[in-house]
Formats: C-alpha cells, structure tokens, sequence
C-alpha cells in the first residue's frame, strides 16, 4: 500500500450475490479493497460458521437445534453451505467480468480455526474445541479447503492479487478458557497460545502455497500481541470504531506496525472530515508518523449485513471519503 485504504468486513445484506459484488467492486475500487461478500441473511449455511464449514474437506457438517456438528456423511445442510459459496464465487466471476476494468485485489474471509472449534459440536453434540485431536484435524481439514478456495477466487478474478481474512472472533475466550462447554455448566480448558499460533502458522502456510498474497488475521485488540500473531502479514482489529479505544488500544496499533504488519481497523462513525481526524490523533499521540499510514486500511464499524443495501452502498462511500481525508491530513503534516 502506498497510502491509507478501504475494505469492508465482508457481510452483506439482502439474498442478491451479483448486484452485492457490483456494489462493492464498484465503491471498492483500485486502490481500495473489495471482498468477495457473504450474506447471512439467505438463511442456514450462509453465515459464517455454515460458510466456513463448506471448505472443510472430509469433515462433513449437518445442522442440529444446538448448531453445527461433524457427520460420518454430508447431507442437505452441508449442500446448501457449499451451493451458497460456489454461486457467491460465480456471481464475483460475473461481475468482475462486466466491470469493464480489471480487478487488481480482491480479499476472502472465513472464520479462523480456533473460533471454528469453539462454534462446531462433535457428533455427539460436546463442542469440538475440548477435543486436541479433533482441533488438528479441523486446521488439517480448514488448510485444505481453503488452498480449493482460493483456486475458485483467482480463477473468478484471473490476475487479482487475493488477500485472506482469517477471523478469529472468539480467540478472547478460547485462550482464557472461558468458551462453555455444550451443557454450559463449565468451561473449555484454556488453549496454550502455542496451539493457536501453530494453528495459524498452518492455515497461512497452505493460504500462501495456493496463491494467497496476504494473510490477515481479525482479533479483539485485547488479543493484538505481535509474538501470537507472527504467521499474520496483517491484523484486523475486531470491535467498535476507534472512537471508543483508550491509550492501551493505540499502543497495541503501534506495536503491531513497528513489527512490520499493516492493520485493519474499524473507522469511527459521522462525518469523513471527523473521523479522519479522530484517527489522526490516535495514530500521532503514540508516535505514530504520517509516512506509515500506508499500513492502515479502513473498515467498517456497524455490521453491514444489519443495514439496508443503500445504506451499505452509503458506509462504503463514506470510507473512502475518509480514506481521502485522512490522507489530506497526512500530507498537511
């Protein structure tokens, strides 16, 4: 990057694939970011966990009152999961391909390996996260699926630099050992940070080998320690706008881009001139200069998928005027 820009998180709301890929291929355009979308609100097998699940390979997935489970067979949950990716994948083919300009990057995001254990049950219905074995051979089974993944996104977008957005929502409670078990009358044993960073160390590897060209691992700030975090090229900081970080959260941004990564962070709501400035006084009170605002890339803070495509269409828009912004007061000094 040379200089600050956009992306969005990936959820989209509404049930149409094609004209969500129109939109954000359109708002995101080069230098910005966009992101092959996902769109919950199409039902079971659309949301996160059921989209993830669709990639693992030879770990089938049904869908019980409890949630997600592993299965000796695959049947119409795991079906529909892949159907939704595959149309999400040709609906990005086909509006890459009347854009009438060539698609420089696009990103993808699934749910990391760790926030996947804690949301999937064994076949008898205990989370999957309390089981060592079973956790290696979901990052096994999410390594593999994955590297198929990217090979359906680079050839959907022939050329495109492809980044990986590997969320880990729940890392918080997986290493503090607060995930409940299915009957909820206790908790998940901790999970040695070793584990998680070889886990992820595993997922970049195969990510990288199929062609990815950056891995980007979404945490809480809370998590954001460059040691854990190593296997990453970027970190996306998950949670609210920056409007509502103190000193510590600043510093954790700091840290992480003297350690070589770029960041991804949620923009503050209102006015672009406003939000940009906010960001600004984060970024220079830890001693961070204008120069390396190029390892900074805008998100957005409300879940796109909670809004009205028009309103989605309008987040997107106010991004990048805050992209601009925030470049202007870089080059004012």
């Amino acid at each position: 990057m040379t200089e600050p820009t956009a992306t969005a998180a990936g959820l989209w709301p509404g049930e149409d694939t094609l004209e969500a890929c129109r939109v954000i291929l359109g708002e995101l355009a080069a230098p910005q970011l966009p992101v092959l979308p996902a769109l919950p609100g199409r039902g079971t097998g659309a949301e996160m966990v059921g989209r993830t699940a669709a990639m693992l390979v030879d770990l089938p997935v049904d869908v019980q009152s409890f949630g997600w489970r592993l299965v000796q067979r695959p049947g119409a949950d795991a079906r529909r999961a892949r159907n939704f990716l595959a149309s999400d994948v040709n609906a990005l083919a086909d509006a890459a391909g009347t854009l009438g300009a060539a698609v420089p990057r696009i990103k993808t995001q699934l749910l990391g390996p760790l926030s996947l254990a804690a949301a999937l049950h064994l076949p008898l219905g205990e989370k999957l996260l309390i089981d060592h074995g079973a956790r290696r051979e979901l990052t096994e089974s999410l390594a593999a699926g994955l590297a198929g993944h990217l090979a359906a996104v680079r050839a959907a977008v022939p050329g495109a630099l492809v980044s990986v957005q590997l969320e880990e929502p729940a890392i918080a409670e997986v290493l503090g050992g607060k995930v409940p078990t299915a009957s909820g009358y206790r908790t998940v044993r901790a999970i040695a940070a070793t584990e998680v960073r070889a886990a992820w160390q595993s997922i970049a590897e195969a990510a990288r080998a199929a062609g990815a060209d950056e891995l980007l691992f979404a945490i809480p700030v809370s998590e954001a320690a460059p040691t854990i975090l190593a296997p990453a090229d970027s970190v996306g900081l998950l949670g609210p706008g920056t409007e509502a970080w103190g000193a510590a959260d600043w510093e954790s941004v700091a840290a992480l881009v003297e350690s070589g990564k770029n960041i991804q962070l949620a923009a503050p709501p209102g006015a672009a001139g406003s939000a940009a400035q906010q960001i600004w006084r984060g970024w220079r009170n830890v001693g961070l200069p204008g120069a390396r605002l190029n390892a900074l890339r805008l998100t957005e803070a409300k879940e796109l998928s909670a809004l009205s495509s028009q309103q989605a269409k309008r987040v997107l828009a106010d991004l990048t005027d805050t992209v601009e912004a925030l470049q202007e007061l870089a080059e004012a000094g």
